[in-house]
């Protein structure tokens, strides 16, 4: 039976349906909370409990509309083409109409939805003339768009936008925005010096990639900003190149936490694109060379009017047989820290601190495949912020930690089959005896092994976690890459076995709200 502290909080579904009473009405409840607050309502809307948030009917609703959709995205996206606007067949006018392609899809935990939209020109006429042209008179539109001559040309090339709702394990929503300046077209003559600056203001524009995210999850809300350029390449080996094909950017992000306070974050970044191991059929016999995503990023931040700087390192994905090491293959890494300049020696102050990365342990192919079954998979990260409370825990993962896992690991790797003949001399009880996950999900957590922006299920694993005021962590902080929900005060959950003579399932959380003082004075006192 699971063993629970008599101080845990009550552990709940995010999905589970309130308790009312006959006669409420959740949504319209919620809504007399929202008015009856005369603070920004932004801010009002992140403070919701998760509770709160169903008695807006805000949860129920998307989870209700991505439950009806998620079924009939199982068998694959739903893609159509648009056009709105002058769309004859005889009108090839791209300033008088918006066109391209949507797509909706589930995400791949098929616990939400994603709209994702693309087209290749969005400008301020064709916007303009689709509003006016909606209300019935193209001779309005028309008149309009002549009016605004060549400042309607501007807008977005190359334009996406995209919308990802979800409800497990909480709610999320995400809304980004992207593309290139669209610019007038040149109209100077050729050969002019207005031609010639007008031309490389053109190249320039032309490299740089624009890009909004805005997340909003119970508690908390966020508005990135980003400024891009085009991928530099040095050479073959070497290129700044992002898993999202962006050479180095500048960003600002704002992020406002209920409970926590705000912080503004301007910063540079850039990633490495570094070539480690080349095909052995190579690119046209089908081979895939194999890199590595190096991110850097230089910040300086404002927390709730504490001013810091500092910078971080990252390894995107994952770095197979890293030092030549056929067993070793690290993944997910991140390093970093940020400093608070003070009047006197030394003049700074540690302000956060974050480290922590992913290991495979086993044959090179079968980490790729992610086989949890013949392999061993570890992750560990801590962050401690003095300023910002939300970002303080602590994570342990495993897949499984048995005599018989470990030799496993080790006995399918060529050249290593020692371990294997080892193991099968080992007694039973000698070979399960260790730790393991509560259930078993191999093929699920496989494919979050391999793929980005997933939300890891704590059961698949042996966990242990210290987040004293709860936290949906982001692995890689800046990439937007694995993320992990992590419950409030400390939690552990798996299975222990001592020599098949005793077999505890431990499932265990400990609210203790005020501890990551604690952690912090632990840290930089």
């Amino acid at each position: 039976a699971p063993t629970t502290s008599p101080t845990s909080a009550p552990t709940t579904s995010p999905t589970s349906a309130p308790t009312t009473s006959p006669t409420r009405n959740p949504s319209a409840n919620g809504r007399k909370m929202l008015r009856s607050q005369k603070t920004d309502p932004l801010e009002t809307f992140t403070k919701l409990t998760e509770q709160e948030h169903r008695d807006l009917g805000v949860s129920n609703a998307i989870e209700d509309f991505t439950n009806f959709l998620v079924p009939i995205l199982e068998d694959g996206p739903i893609q159509k083409s648009f056009c709105f606007g002058a769309c004859d067949e005889d009108d090839d006018d791209p300033f008088r109409k918006i066109e391209g392609s949507i797509m909706i899809r589930a995400t791949a935990e098929c616990d939400g939805a994603v709209l994702e939209g693309e087209s290749a020109l969005v400008s301020v006429s064709g916007l303009a003339y689709v509003v006016f042209e909606s209300f019935g008179d193209e001779a309005l539109a028309d008149q309009v768009v002549d009016l605004l001559g060549p400042f309607g040309q501007f807008g977005l090339k190359e334009a996406s936008v995209g919308l990802e709702a979800k409800t497990n394990p909480i709610l999320k929503m995400v809304v980004s925005l992207g593309g290139k300046p669209a610019l007038p077209t040149n109209t100077f003559t050729s050969g002019s010096p207005g031609h010639t600056i007008y031309s490389l203001i053109e190249d320039v524009a032309d490299g740089l990639n624009f890009g909004v995210v805005g997340t909003l999850l119970p508690g908390e809300a966020s508005v990135e900003f980003q400024v891009s350029v085009d991928p530099i390449i040095v050479n073959n080996a070497v290129q700044f190149n992002s898993t999202q094909g962006l050479g180095p950017s500048i960003f600002t992000k704002t992020r406002f936490v209920s409970g926590s306070g705000t912080e503004v974050i301007f910063g540079l970044r850039a990633t490495l694109r570094i070539l480690v191991a080349e095909s052995d059929e190579g690119i046209a016999g089908g081979g895939e060379d194999t890199y590595i995503y190096l991110t850097g990023q230089i910040v300086s931040a404002v927390t709730n009017g504490v001013v810091s700087f500092g910078g971080q390192l990252a390894l995107q994905g994952w770095w197979y047989n890293m030092f030549g090491l056929p067993f070793f293959h690290l993944g997910n890494a991140v390093a970093g820290v940020s400093l608070t300049p003070i009047p006197g020696p030394p003049f700074v102050s540690p302000k956060s601190v974050i480290f922590g990365a992913s290991l495979c342990i086993g044959a090179k192919q079968l980490c790729e495949d992610g086989d949890l079954s013949e392999t061993i998979f570890l992750m560990s990260y801590i962050s401690v912020d003095a300023a910002f409370p939300v970002n303080n825990y602590f994570v342990a993962l495993a897949n499984e930690l048995t005599a018989d896992s470990i030799l496993t690991a080790f006995g399918n790797v060529e050249g290593m089959e020692i371990f294997a003949d080892l193991n099968d001399k080992l007694p039973a009880f000698l070979k399960n005896t260790g730790f393991t996950p509560l259930k078993e999900c191999v093929e699920v957590t496989a494919e979050q092994l391999r793929d980005s922006s997933k939300t890891i299920d704590r059961d698949c694993f042996v966990s242990l976690s210290f987040a004293p005021f709860g936290a949906v962590a982001d692995i890689v902080p800046s990439t937007p890459d694995v993320e992990l929900e992590l419950p409030q005060g400390i939690a552990f959950a798996g299975q222990v076995n001592l020599f098949d003579l005793v077999i505890f399932r431990l499932e265990t959380r400990i609210s203790i709200q005020q501890a990551g003082l604690d952690l912090v004075s632990f840290f930089f006192r």
